[in-house]
């Protein structure tokens, strides 16, 4: 797959850089968190790579969750930390997508629960209907004995 139609610029940055682009978008530089989120796409690819390839789900679907974590990352990044903004969003990709990992599996055992319950809920209707015609049934031949 070639990933360079994804970005529009050639956003080779430095370290300095990623820094002076930090600086620009907290003071309100939107184009400044355009480049610092396109500039590290590629990790989210990577973190995918690293921890989440033998997933069973869909990769585009967990690269799109953890785009989000990258993004949740540039808005909540502080320089002044003393971390490395790459290490920060690692984390906040990984942990994005398994809290959607999660919510995934809760949501499946939820269904499968309220399946269970209404597959029972329609068995005991219709032992109750059968039991009923089974009572209609015997009426009917001890009225005509």
């Amino acid at each position: 797959m070639n990933y360079e139609s994804f970005f529009p610029i050639d956003f080779q940055i430095t370290k300095i850089n990623e820094q002076e682009l930090f600086v620009k978008y907290k003071l309100g530089d939107s184009n400044a968190r355009e480049i610092l989120i396109y500039n590290n796409w590629l990790l989210v690819l990577d973190r995918l790579k690293k921890r989440f390839l033998n997933s069973t789900f869909d990769k585009g679907e967990l690269f799109s969750v953890g785009t989000i974590g990258l993004i949740k990352a540039v808005d909540t990044f502080e320089i002044n930390k003393g971390y490395t903004f790459s290490t920060y969003a690692s984390a906040c990709v990984d942990n994005e997508i398994l809290m959607y990992l999660r919510k995934y599996k809760k949501e499946k055992a939820n269904i499968s629960e309220s399946s269970i319950s209404c597959f029972e809920e329609q068995s005991n209707f219709l032992e109750t209907i059968a039991s009923e015609e089974k009572i209609d049934e015997d009426y009917l031949q001890k009225a005509l004995y």
